[in-house]
């Protein structure tokens, strides 16, 4: 595997991290890779940077997921689920929040673009499943109060309710008048459609938008102790090597996701052999998801701490989560592969 295309971002945070020599940076690469497959394959959850232990964790309730992610979702940082159109993102996302709900007093301020059939109401069922409907003799009615739901359409009414959030974490007064918080854990589903709903915006409002996007989300994790998860789409760069003209060739994916659905998991971790079949699963993975992008522009990639690629969900016969392949990176280039099956629900 080639990965002169990730050294640019790489490099600065092996240098700093793991103080390495620029001339040892391709088998620090290739040994990271290696330790990712092995942690997937013997589900040996141990962190590969001592200090991740030191930060919280919001569990989502997929122990394989957990494990990937080093405990769960991270607080203080921010989480995305990329994929294809139709790949279950929101209702992985949907199952996490559920979960949430059902097991912690955590609260939750939920975001959507969608309609309240798409988005509402499966919520609503999948947390049902767990804690029961909402009804007077329901010991669980207060858990529904933790979850707050608002329909955003534009990103200028998500921007809104992030600096409504800024406000009250980072101004006393505010503070002092209600102590209450927004929420623990900050979800916006379907981000991009908020963005790109007003088709008439000028590249350059919507580049603005973009851009205090991102410095809001960044700073509410700072000053809000409190965990972002996003839903967002998948664009895909078909002329990797052009650099020039990166930015042009970003396309919506439009349900065809060719190179993380070819051969992405060609069978289960667990069952390779040795470190060379590790090498080759890995390498794959990486030439393809090089080629896979966050929507909404290649300065996005930057924006989330935590990103998981998500090519395929499977559901049992109930329709709950039976099997998930994704793949997550890190900082941008850190990059792990996993086949998780459901084993706790």
């Amino acid at each position: 595997m080639n990965f002169s295309d990730f050294n640019k971002d790489y490099s600065p945070i092996l240098l700093k991290k793991d103080q390495v020599k620029p001339d040892d940076l391709e088998s620090t690469k290739k040994q990271r890779c290696h330790a990712w497959a092995k942690q997937a394959a013997t589900r040996e959850y141990t962190s590969l940077d001592s200090s991740f232990a030191d930060f919280e964790y919001i569990s989502t309730g997929i122990t394989t997921l957990d494990g990937m992610l080093e405990g769960g979702i991270e607080v203080n940082s921010i989480t995305e689920i990329i994929g294809p159109a139709k790949s279950k993102k929101s209702k992985l996302c949907f199952a996490i929040v559920a979960h949430i709900v059902a097991t912690t007093d955590r609260k939750i301020f939920f975001l959507y673009s969608d309609t309240p059939e798409n988005t509402l109401y499966p919520l609503q069922r999948d947390i049902e499943n767990k804690i029961g409907a909402k009804t007077p003799d329901n010991k669980n009615n207060q858990k529904f109060e933790n979850l707050q739901i608002v329909n955003v359409t534009k990103a200028s009414k998500l921007l809104n309710y992030l600096e409504h959030y800024l406000e009250k974490e980072t101004n006393q007064e505010v503070l002092l008048q209600d102590s209450s918080s927004l929420g623990d854990l900050i979800v916006i589903d379907n981000i991009a459609e908020m963005v790109y709903t007003d088709s008439n915006k000028k590249n350059t409002i919507i580049q603005a938008q973009l851009t205090s996007l991102h410095r809001y989300l960044h700073r509410i994790v700072r000053v809000g102790n409190c965990a972002i998860l996003i839903v967002n789409g998948s664009s895909v760069i078909h002329d990797i090597d052009n650099r020039k003209n990166t930015e042009k060739q970003l396309e919506p994916n439009n349900n065809k996701f060719p190179e993380l659905e070819r051969n992405l998991v060609r069978g289960q971790i667990s069952e390779m052999q040795n470190i060379s079949n590790y090498t080759t699963e890995i390498e794959n993975t990486l030439a393809a998801a090089s080629r896979v992008k966050p929507m909404l522009g290649l300065n996005w990639q930057y924006v989330a701490h935590h990103r998981l690629f998500l090519s395929k969900i499977k559901m049992d016969d109930t329709q709950r989560l039976h099997q998930i392949r994704c793949v997550l990176t890190r900082s941008v280039n850190l990059f792990a592969i996993l086949k998780i099956s459901r084993s706790n629900q």
